[in-house]
């Protein structure tokens, strides 16, 4: 049941607040005081009407209608410049459309129907039969299972098209359906011709190995191609190797010869120098002669003998120094070529 209402900026009442009580309740007021404002501010929040924002005061300001009732539900009729809501118990709900939200509707447990207005007909006596009838079902709650048997209908009504529907998607189904008649002999062929997959897998695999192994060989006969000619050149080395050490054991010999003709040709030049001995040995000689006599003479002569014999050895040290010399360069000639082996100029 209603207990209480507060209205403000609703036409012409700014803040308004009235408390019900059980029973009949009665406005009384002079023409114009705003008594049929009070009457809409109670029926907007139960009806959503009236529509549009004509109902709001002039002055301005937020236009709300917070009705309180004894069960303790409390619902608010919300609108400003930018904002059109419900509000039940505190919790806010919008885009609610043109109808009173369902939940507003249970926590007031009342319609327009329960609503008399001040012009309106007695309730029922006027209303045609149609109406009447609307209204009793509407209390009644007898329009739900009018609701309830034409949603059912509707139901059957889709659910028969759908069986429609789906007997004709059947058909056409089973139609197509005897295009695959040899369906498990299609089976089989894909069955076999997995199998025939995996040996050519399996056959492919090693096709790549003997490719792999054919470029291998292939490598092979490459790589023996090239060293064909390598015991030849192996040989041509060992002889070019034998060649070498026979050149370096001449290139040895003839650097011994060198030394032994720088040694000669020094022996040449000491010989020069000692050109005169065979005359000092004559005039030693003529000497040793005449001082045979005296005492010092004698030791003279015998120092001079000595001296003559030491010449005579080197004499015979020369003679000997030069019969080597011609044989050394007559194995030099023997054995030294006419150009180098490797440079190829001339050696002598």
């Amino acid at each position: 049941m209603l207990a209480k209402a507060i209205i403000e900026n609703f036409q012409s009442h700014k803040k308004t607040e009235l408390e019900f009580v059980p029973g009949v309740n009665v406005l009384i007021g002079p023409s114009d005081a705003g008594k049929s404002a009070l009457f809409r501010a109670v029926y907007w929040p139960i009806s959503n009407r009236p529509l549009g924002d004509s109902f709001r005061s002039e002055w301005g300001g937020d236009t709300k209608v917070k009705l309180h009732f004894s069960e303790g539900n409390t619902v608010e009729r919300f609108r400003s410049a930018s904002k059109n809501s419900y509000i039940l118990n505190g919790e806010e709900l919008e885009a609610f459309g043109t109808n009173v939200p369902e939940e507003v509707e249970k926590a007031i447990g009342m319609d327009i129907y329960n609503i008399q207005q001040q012009s309106d007909l007695p309730f029922l006596l006027y209303a045609t039969p149609g109406e009447a009838a609307r209204m009793l079902n509407r209390a009644a709650s007898i329009d739900d299972i009018d609701v309830a048997r034409d949603g059912i209908a509707k139901s059957l009504n889709r659910i028969n098209a759908g069986m429609k529907y789906d007997e004709k998607q059947l058909k056409e189904h089973s139609q197509k359906m005897e295009q695959y008649a040899d369906l498990p002999e299609i089976e089989k062929r894909i069955e076999n011709a997995e199998k025939l997959e995996v040996q050519k897998a399996k056959i492919s695999g090693r096709t790549a190995s003997l490719k792999r192994i054919v470029s291998r060989a292939g490598q092979v006969e490459y790589e023996l191609e090239r060293t064909k000619y390598v015991s030849v050149a192996l040989e041509k080395t060992t002889t070019v190797e034998k060649a070498i050490n026979t050149y370096q054991t001449k290139k040895a010999r003839n650097q011994q010869l060198l030394r032994m003709v720088k040694r000669a040709k020094e022996i040449q030049k000491y010989l020069k120098q000692t050109e005169g001995t065979e005359k000092a040995l004559q005039r030693v000689e003529k000497l040793d002669k005449k001082l045979t006599q005296s005492v010092e003479a004698g030791r003279q002569r015998t120092a001079l003998k000595r001296l003559v014999s030491q010449g005579r050895i080197i004499t015979e040290t020369i003679e000997s120094i030069n019969y080597e010399i011609q044989q050394i360069e007559k194995e030099y000639d023997a054995i030294a070529p006419e150009t180098c082996p490797l440079c190829g100029s001339k050696m002598r």
